[in-house]
């Protein structure tokens, strides 16, 4: 539709042809022509810009740790010259379909050949479109590259139970790298629920609760947003946030009550917590203390099933209650009891929850509708219509105007 109302008012609109020229040459002179001369450069002398690009980082002192970051650069300049020499369609592509493009509108003028130019501008547009679309469209990676299978998590994985990880990192060393042990965001990679990663990235909340009490630094402040690495444990708050293991270098042994070496493979060595909690619980009141006393709280059996998500969790309580769901708070997640829309709510000032106001068995569903979703699905909705009138519009008055 803007293609076509596009190519219209160039033939249409003699101003419009004429401003198109003068943008045209602007973006040609400006853009177009550096940007090729630069690539031309790259195509025939790379060592000459590699060498600048060294010289301007060790300036900056980004190669602390030679070795490793010289592979990086290696890597990253390897994709540069992919993407920015001449035989790239990203250069090749916007230049010819600029040129190509010009040369129409200033030929184009009247007559009986305008239908023709005004064809081929369209289709040149559309294709110029397409072709960028298609070289940006998103490569699948080769999971087994990116994330290789390993002892370690062959053995989480081995578990069917629901449960999070928690991830210790060492410090790095003087001037080195920090190796992430299998960090981050386990959830995407492996299918396994870190404690850190995107909870720490998205939610403030969360990252102030685990920073205080999982980092053991009372003192913490609370912050909107920031990563969060763990470097120590206390085992008694990993329970409550349904922590199962936790995994450590073996070049660091834990010695924390509550945590027992169960595998050490990878370099990793991975503690089973014998006190964890489970992800969804019941309790008659939420809780007062955080991180909670140990053996205060009625925790009771639930049963539940797992989709992407989509998650029912069934209880039998004999008194009204909440059940908690260990899961950062977030308002796209609606809940139903038994089939009727009841309202979350957050418990400890963190975690979701639902208040189940009679005894009894319960079928509770949750399933994730963020607001967000509609409002921006109803925008483009709107922004849809809008181009449809004035497209229809554009073509009623056009026909009305013909001669009869």
């Amino acid at each position: 539709v803007l293609v076509a109302c596009m190519t219209e008012e160039l033939f249409n609109e003699k101003a419009a042809r004429n401003l198109f020229k003068k943008v045209s040459i602007w973006v040609l002179t400006l853009i177009v022509a550096p940007v090729t001369l630069l690539s031309a450069l790259l195509t025939f002398c790379p060592l000459f810009f590699k060498n600048i690009l060294m010289r301007f980082a060790e300036k900056e002192n980004w190669m602390a740790a030679a070795a490793p970051r010289l592979v990086r650069f290696d890597e990253l300049f390897a994709v540069v010259e992919k993407y920015l020499t001449l035989g790239s369609p990203f250069i090749w592509m916007p230049l010819a379909s600029g040129i190509f493009s010009y040369w129409i509108v200033f030929r184009m003028g009247e007559g009986p050949r305008r239908k023709g130019f005004q064809a081929a501008l369209a289709a040149l547009l559309v294709l110029d479109l397409w072709t960028a679309g298609f070289l940006l469209r998103p490569v699948p990676a080769d999971p087994a590259k990116l994330y290789p299978q390993t002892r370690v998590t062959d053995f989480l994985k081995s578990d069917k139970e629901v449960f999070r990880v928690m991830s210790l990192q060492s410090p790095p060393p003087a001037g080195g790298v920090q190796r992430y042990i299998l960090k981050p965001n386990l959830v995407v990679p492996y299918d396994l629920e870190d404690v850190g990663g995107q909870d720490s990235v998205l939610n403030g909340r969360y990252l102030y609760f685990a920073q205080k009490y999982l980092s053991g630094h009372p003192e913490t402040t609370f912050l909107n947003k920031g990563i969060l690495d763990f470097e120590d444990v206390d085992s008694n708050v990993a329970s409550f946030l349904n922590v199962k293991y936790v995994l450590a270098s073996d070049q660091n042994p834990l010695r924390v009550p509550g945590l027992k070496p169960v595998l050490t493979a990878d370099g990793i060595t991975v503690y089973e917590n014998l006190s964890v909690m489970p992800r969804f619980f019941f309790i008659e009141t939420p809780q007062t203390e955080i991180p909670p006393v140990s053996g205060s709280t009625p925790f009771k059996p639930v049963f539940f099933s797992k989709k992407t998500s989509e998650w029912t969790v069934e209880v039998n309580s004999d008194k009204p209650g909440y059940l908690v769901w260990t899961e950062n708070f977030d308002s796209g997640w609606k809940a139903w009891d038994n089939t009727q829309k009841v309202p979350t709510v957050r418990v400890n000032d963190l975690f979701l929850g639902v208040r189940l106001e009679t005894p009894g068995n319960h079928a509770v569903k949750f399933i994730y509708r963020p607001d967000a979703l509609f409002r921006g699905a109803a925008v483009s909705a709107v922004c849809l219509g809008v181009l449809f009138l004035l497209f229809l519009g554009s073509f009623l008055r056009k026909k009305s105007s013909r001669p009869a």
